[in-house]
């Protein structure tokens, strides 16, 4: 189970296409895993939108979104974590969940606080890895604080408009 949870806050409108790009390519090598696998898909800015939830790889094809407004990172988090928790009761022990937040800026739209994520990212068992990829140092740090582990946050390159792109080809 792969969850994307995009950043369509105003400031990712200028790397709209190396987003959309990114995510139409993965859907290619998601398809044809050795293993079943399901995406799930949520965009947000000050709202939080799941497009689709557990579907094949092919939902990822022809991804657009419309970046506008401000930044709920820690609501949106949290919210694709809580509705995967849900959708693993029941399913076999094999399952594996891994939750890529996809974000060039900072939190400044959620409810929550960043230790109800922390807690909550803390929380979860080994069938789950939760990582996100930001722009800068600051983004990093600020990941760290809500709890991403050091080691699943990625930095990609703003100012380059193929950063995004070679991050997603690592991905």
């Amino acid at each position: 189970n792969v969850i994307f949870a995009v950043d369509g806050s105003g400031s990712m409108q200028y790397h709209k296409r190396a987003v959309e790009s990114v995510l139409n390519a993965l859907a290619s090598p998601l398809k044809n895993s050795a293993q079943t696998t399901r995406v799930s898909l949520y965009t947000f800015n000050a709202q939080i939108n799941c497009s689709f939830l557990s579907r094949h790889p092919d939902a990822l094809s022809n991804f657009q979104f419309h970046p506008n407004g401000g930044t709920a990172l820690i609501d949106a988090s949290i919210r694709a974590i809580n509705d995967h928790k849900g959708i693993k009761e029941g399913v076999d022990e094999d399952n594996t969940y891994l939750l890529y937040v996809i974000t060039d800026g900072e939190e400044n739209q959620s409810r929550n606080r960043a230790s109800d994520l922390k807690q909550l990212i803390a929380s979860l068992d080994d069938s789950w890895t939760v990582a996100t990829l930001v722009p800068d140092l600051t983004g990093g740090s600020n990941a760290k604080a809500c709890g991403f582990p050091a080691g699943n946050i990625e930095r990609w390159n703003v100012s380059d408009a193929k950063g995004f792109e070679d991050v997603g080809h690592k991905m």
